[in-house]
């Protein structure tokens, strides 16, 4: 059950929780990490953030394609909101959260360039994680890709 903490990005004891609980507590555990999730994306949220939603989340499997996540999986990140510091690249919120994560790097060169956001966990479930904007397009939405570990998600940010 390691990649749900993954998902996750072991953020919180409360999201590790959620391996060993009953439906009705995990429901509990849900609105709970919910409210943290909230919590967090205020404290981030400013001029200088993208706010961003997940469209579509999958894991890649042992024979190197990718298989759209179901179940529990599915119901954590379809829909899921962070927000994203351009200044020093925390991601709060959701899937992608890097607080644990010991170094963080933003790389940006406009104008042609995605803006990207660089993460690394040196601890003992070492673990790297790469948001990447098209800062870019045309238009209020901006499509993202953000690869953590074995898991792929997609979706739009706006600033």
């Amino acid at each position: 059950m390691r990649p749900l903490a993954l998902v996750m990005v072991v953020a919180s004891p409360l999201a590790l929780s959620l391996l060993t609980c009953a439906d009705d507590e995990r429901s509990r555990h849900m609105q709970r990490l919910e409210a943290e999730n909230v919590t967090l994306r205020r404290q981030v949220r400013g001029p200088e953030s993208y706010e961003c939603k997940v469209l579509t989340a999958a894991q890649l499997g042992n024979g190197g394609t990718l298989t759209t996540l179901t179940g529990d999986l599915e119901a954590q990140t379809a829909g899921a909101l962070f927000v994203v510091d351009r200044r020093t690249g925390q991601i709060a919120g959701g899937v992608g959260n890097n607080a644990t994560f010991e170094t963080r790097q933003v790389v940006f060169t406009p104008p042609d360039n995605p803006f990207y956001v660089v993460s690394f966990s040196h601890g003992p479930n070492r673990s790297v994680a790469l948001l990447s904007i098209r800062d870019w397009v045309e238009g209020p939405f901006k499509p993202f890709v953000l690869v953590d570990s074995t898991f792929v998600f997609t979706g739009t940010c706006t600033r």
